[in-house]
Order: structure tokens, then C-alpha cells, then sequence
């Protein structure tokens, strides 16, 4: 079937979400929505589905940001990610929100992906459906609105598609993350990273290199920040058997022995 662009409307704030079924893009008019028949349900693509995975992962230099704060006018880097096991093409959208306006500021969109209006809310979506054996990986930047806005919400939707042209057989699931605006204006962030994951995407061993430390804990964590494995990191390459854990996202949480000094990593088990 073909990508049918995923439509935000003003109330995503909220939770909701249409799904427009014109392949020439989203309308910025909710009533178009309401004549595809598509509504709040997003009926034309069928109901959600927790067998394609959603996530939104938000950095700050190298470290990966799991307390939900944001510090105002600070940039991020927002990756996506979406995975599907029978699926190989995606599409996608994106949105940053307060109420029902959009916040802060999208930049550095990649290249198979646009900036659109939705509903009078800017969302980041693919410009075409998006080939991958791996599942969906989209990174841009998002910087964060001004001091005195309080709580934003980060949105996102991805659609997994069998490229026929139909929409009988597409498998969307949406999430969503609020963060909370950081009174203090200081974050600890890690500038360099103290280990490196590869290969990632991972399937049956993920390998962590320390890069700065001679030794180190590690945790694994779910997509909903459920701790699923502890392991110990010495100096040079761990290696960790992954291949029982379910296709998605996960995090790497890293503090270094003896120091205070943590990092949090990602990476994909496909």
C-alpha cells in the first residue's frame, strides 16, 4: 500500500490523532480530514497497533535525555524510531506542542523528509514512503521554546506499509513523551562519549567499547524505562547476548566505577 500522510490535528496535545488519507499530503483543514473519513479514530488506517513500535529518543550532545526536562532555547537532536517485523516501508510525522499550538523550532530536516502545516501545527513527515529492511531512523533537531512555557509535548506517529496503494494493510502506533521545563538551567551532560554500541542495529550480540574508564555497570532498559538486564563493562569490548529481547528500541544506562560519571546510550534489536 502506499504512505498515507498521518495528520496531527489541534487536539494532539491531548492524545488525539486523524489520519488523512491524501497522498499529496496533509490538509491543514480539519474538515478535509472528517470528509476522508479518516476522524479522530484514523479509521482508514485501521486502529492502532502495538506490532509496529514507536519511539521518540532526545539527545542532548551525546547523552540521551531520560529525566523529561528541557532547558528553554537549548537545541536537541529528536530521533524516531519505528520498527515493524513484516514491514519494510514507513512513513512517519512528528510534532511539538503546547496546548494546541506548536513549540519551539524544527531544523536540520533530512533529505526524504518535509515540514508541513497540520491543523495550524508544524509536524516533520516523510516526503515519500521510506525503504528500510531495519525499521524507521529519522533525526532532526528540535530547539526548545522560550523560559515561561512550562510542560511541552513531543508526538509521534509511524505508519508501516506493504506499498500496494491500499490502506487495508497498514500497521500505525503513535507515542508520546511530555517534558517539563527545567527551572534551574543546568543539565549534567556528557560533552564526549564514554563508550560506544555496536553494531546497531543489533540482532544477536551487542558489543560496548569503554572508551574512557577502565571499568563501569550497565543497565538495559525497555522502551517504558524497564530495567531488563544489568551487566558489568571492563576495559575494552563487552560483549552482551540480546537475542532473546523483543524487536525495539532500548537504552544503555552507564555509570563508571568509583566516579561520578554516567551516560545513557540507545540502539535498535531488530
Amino acid at each position: 500500500m502506499k504512505i498515507k500522510m498521518l495528520l496531527f490535528t489541534a487536539t494532539i496535545g491531548l492524545g488525539y490523532l486523524s489520519l488523512s488519507s491524501y497522498s499529496a499530503g496533509p490538509s491543514a483543514s480539519a474538515g478535509h480530514v472528517a470528509v476522508s473519513g479518516c476522524g479522530s479514530t484514523g479509521s482508514c488506517h485501521g486502529a492502532k497497533n502495538t506490532a509496529t513500535a514507536v519511539a521518540i529518543v532526545i539527545k542532548d550532545g551525546v547523552t540521551t535525555i531520560t529525566n523529561n526536562k528541557y532547558t528553554p532555547g537549548k537545541k536537541y537532536a529528536i530521533t524516531i524510531t519505528g520498527t515493524n517485523s513484516s514491514k519494510t516501508q514507513f512513513g512517519y510525522q512528528f510534532s511539538a506542542t503546547k496546548g494546541t499550538s506548536s513549540v519551539g523550532t524544527i531544523s536540520n530536516i533530512p533529505t526524504g523528509s518535509k515540514s508541513a502545516t497540520a491543523s495550524g501545527i508544524t509536524v516533520v513527515e516523510q516526503s515519500a514512503p521510506i525503504a528500510s529492511a531495519f525499521g524507521l531512523l529519522i533525526t532532526f533537531d528540535w530547539t526548545a521554546p522560550a523560559a515561561g512555557n512550562g510542560p511541552v509535548t513531543l508526538s509521534a506517529a509511524v505508519n508501516a506499509v506493504d506499498g500496494t496503494g491500499g490502506t487495508g494493510n497498514d500497521v500505525y502506533n503513535t507515542t508520546q513523551v511530555t517534558l517539563t521545563e527545567s527551572t534551574t538551567g543546568i543539565q549534567t551532560v556528557v560533552r564526549e562519549s564514554i563508550a560506544v554500541l555496536f553494531p546497531n542495529p543489533a540482532t544477536n550480540v551487542l558489543n560496548i567499547q569503554l572508551k574512557t574508564h577502565a571499568k563501569a555497570n550497565a543497565a538495559i532498559l525497555n522502551s517504558f524505562g524497564q530495567k531488563v538486564k544489568e551487566l558489568t563493562l571492563n576495559q575494552g569490548i563487552t560483549s552482551t547476548d540480546v537475542a532473546e529481547l523483543p524487536a525495539g528500541l532500548y537504552y544503555i544506562s552507564i555509570a563508571t566505577d568509583g566516579e561520578n560519571v554516567s551516560q545513557t546510550l540507545s540502539f535498535i534489536r531488530q
